[in-house]
């Protein structure tokens, strides 16, 4: 029996240091990646891989070597305006 069923490999994960925030890619060594960016009060990582793994997927039913991403802002509402320009820098 497999006991990894349900659960992704490891992935690329860049915690920023400008706000609390992360990036994942899903396929290292892409030349390019695609995903989402969510902000909310807490983001998950696994939950953030299982999204750019998704992207990932959907580029190679087309052939494509393109990494999916998917980044996590955390931050509250009364926050978000400050971490989103400091994820952006």
């Amino acid at each position: 029996m497999n006991s990894t069923l349900g659960q992704t490999c490891t992935v690329p994960f860049l915690k920023l240091s400008t706000t609390d925030a992360f990036v994942i890619t899903d396929l290292e060594g892409a030349d390019a990646a695609t995903g989402v960016v969510r902000r909310a009060k807490k983001i998950l990582p696994d939950g953030a891989k299982l999204l750019a793994r998704s992207a990932s997927y959907g580029w190679a039913v087309h052939g494509k070597r393109i990494s999916g991403a998917s980044a996590g802002i955390n931050a509250d509402d009364d926050a978000a305006s400050g971490a989103v320009v400091a994820f952006g820098v």
